[in-house]
């Protein structure tokens, strides 16, 4: 019996009597017989309404259409199997049923298991092709909606597929591409050389694995366009593992590789301002070391006039006192005016050691404020990281500062950064503001260290006074002091307050070009 109840069937056959022979043998094997026709006109009006699962059909029908080209149309229009019946079975006959494509072809008269078993089987093999169908269908769909180009062909190489982006790409048309040589259709060559690239996909045929390409492969379209492109070729076996065909996919890799280029200028640029800035930083040093080494001469030279100058002081006025008792007819008297001419020369020594690093005010330059401030703190960055102290800037219109040397700016704020970070306990803040007002320069460098002890708080900015001697990175004792010569010797001031355990803040005011200030540099 049917294993399948709603199977329904529609029988096609003139005779009456045979029709009801064949509707009572169905019904007996379990078969639901959902119309009985005797003309291909009638079934084909039937077919719509009723939708049968198989038709039994009658070759030779009565009226215009017999069966065979009654089968024809129900084929092309419902794809529904038929089977035949007839009791002719000369060749042409048969050559004529078999161009319907039929799921079976039953001799009249027939036995009751023969029809059985030819209804079960076309069932079977219809369902099998319908899923086959639809399984190509569904895969035809996937490869033609798929972002990336797609080629199948068959064992040797001849195009059998090609979906829509591998059409724009390639600039072949399906119709034209089905039946060509891949190569033909698919032309690759190193974008370097020009030379002829290897198919991956006659590869992936050739040694059944797959394949991908080289880097550098150029698509040379149909139309004369060009595209890099990446891809992969897959042989396609069938169920004994026979390489039947290959498929390749690939893709444009045009804006891929156009960011990578753009990657690489932008790290050829980034190495290019690092080489520079490295360099910037380098001769930033270097001068920071000269100037440190004429300020630290400077000061030396100073203290060591302010020595001079007290003995000499005491020299000229006890000369002046022998001078007064010495007469001018003294055989001696001579020697009374060369003395006073070395005095005074010594003298004017020791004034040229006071003035050896105080240059003339009159003679000061403008340089831009925020880009001295910017280039330090990048200069002493690494130093505070090493000892984990975070610096931030905040420059509000910093404008140009009229100083003696561009070096004057640079040299203060880096002695004021470097005590700052040295000061600094590891985690903490260093603060570096700048701003312009009433035509004064207001440079904070403000950190979060120890402190300065109230009692040595007037000593800050004498000469070789230093807190650092027993320490690691000790100290002449001359970067406060420096820092404010240079600042005064511009015409500025520098002052600082603190308090112990809650940091210290130091004020660099220095004047502005093209403008007077109108308060003092002490204020």
């Amino acid at each position: 019996m049917n294993q399948n109840p709603a199977t329904k069937i529609m029988v096609v056959e003139d005779e009456t009597i045979v029709a009801l022979d064949i509707q009572s043998r169905l019904l007996k094997f379990g078969y639901e017989v959902v119309a009985v026709c005797s003309s291909g006109e009638e079934a084909l009006a039937q077919v719509p309404s009723v939708l049968p699962d198989l038709i039994l059909m009658d070759i030779m029908l009565a009226g215009e259409l017999d069966g065979i080209k009654t089968a024809e149309q129900i084929r092309s229009r419902y794809d529904l199997p038929v089977i035949f019946l007839t009791a002719y079975a000369d060749e042409k006959t048969l050559q004529a049923a078999k161009l319907t494509e039929p799921y079976g072809y039953v001799l009249k008269p027939f036995e009751e298991r023969e029809l059985h078993s030819n209804i079960e089987m076309g069932l079977y093999r219809h369902k099998l092709e319908r899923e086959i169908k639809e399984s190509r269908q569904w895969f035809a769909t996937t490869l033609k909606c798929i972002g990336d180009a797609v080629i199948a062909t068959n064992e040797k190489g001849i195009v059998v597929f090609m979906n829509a982006v591998a059409q724009a790409l390639t600039g072949w048309p399906e119709s034209a591409a089905v039946g060509a040589e891949l190569s033909t259709v698919f032309r690759i060559v190193n974008e370097t050389t020009r030379q002829p690239a290897e198919n991956p996909a006659l590869r992936a045929l050739r040694e059944g694995v797959i394949t991908g390409l080289a880097n550098h492969t150029i698509l040379l379209a149909r139309d004369g366009r060009e595209f890099p492109i990446d891809d992969s070729a897959a042989p396609i076996r069938d169920e004994r593992g026979n390489i039947i065909g290959v498929v390749l996919v690939f893709r444009d890799v045009s804006e891929r590789k156009q960011a990578e280029d753009q990657i690489r200028r932008y790290n050829e640029q980034l190495e290019e301002l690092v080489r520079v800035r490295t360099a910037r930083l380098q001769q930033l040093e270097r001068q920071r070391l000269e100037n440190e080494k004429l300020a630290a001469t400077g000061r030396m030279a100073a203290r060591i006039a302010h020595e001079i100058n007290n003995p000499l002081a005491g020299i000229k006025n006890s000369f002046l006192l022998i001078k007064d008792h010495v007469p001018r007819d003294h055989p001696d008297y001579e020697f009374v005016p060369r003395l006073e001419r070395e005095i005074d020369r010594i003298a004017g020594i020791v004034q040229q050691m006071f003035t050896l690093y105080r240059p003339d005010r009159n003679l000061t330059r403008e340089y831009p404020a925020s880009e001295a401030i910017r280039d330090v703190v990048a200069l002493v960055r690494s130093g505070a990281q090493q000892a984990g102290v975070t610096i931030t800037v905040a420059i509000e219109q910093a404008g140009q500062a009229r100083v003696d040397s561009e070096g004057t700016l640079r040299q203060v704020l880096f002695n004021l950064l470097r005590n700052a970070i040295e000061a600094s306990p590891p985690g903490s803040e260093i603060k570096v503001e700048a701003t312009a007002r009433d035509g004064w320069l207001n440079l904070i460098v403000a950190d979060q260290g120890c402190g300065i002890p109230e009692e040595i708080q007037s000593q800050v900015f004498e000469p070789f006074f230093t807190t650092k001697s027993g320490s690691a990175t000790g100290g002449l004792g001359l970067g406060l002091s420096i820092s404010k010569n240079l600042a005064e010797a511009s015409g500025g001031s520098i002052h600082f307050e603190s308090r112990e355990g809650r940091g210290t803040t130091f004020h660099i005011l220095l004047p502005l070009a093209g403008s007077a200030p109108i308060r003092s540099a002490d204020n």
